[in-house]
């Protein structure tokens, strides 16, 4: 049974912020393929959504690596699979507030 898929509006925004980035900075076929890689991985999670590892400051909230350099923060509630945000792994591990 896969789970139903929910966006918060700071998992929306963060992939177009990202994908804006992407279009201007590199190209837009690179910002089409991190798309790809996103609907892969959040259609992975929605059927086997505890592939991802445990956050280390939420229990409830579970992340799963999409590229090497942004991970996808989740978490589940009843058949859903909320959305929550989307955290560059370059940045500040201070700043995450799932980490």
């Amino acid at each position: 049974m896969a789970y139903k898929v929910i966006w918060s509006e700071n998992a929306s925004n963060d992939l177009k912020n990202i994908v804006d980035y992407l279009s201007e900075t590199w190209s837009y076929k690179i910002a089409n393929e991190f798309v790809v890689e996103c609907m892969i991985k959040i259609e992975l999670i929605s059927v086997s959504p505890f592939l991802g590892a445990l956050s280390e400051k939420r229990s409830f909230v579970r992340r799963i690596l999409i590229t090497k350099h942004n991970y996808l923060y989740y978490k589940l509630l009843e058949n859903n699979l909320f959305l929550l945000n989307f955290v560059d792994t370059r940045q500040d591990p201070a700043k995450n507030p799932f980490n």
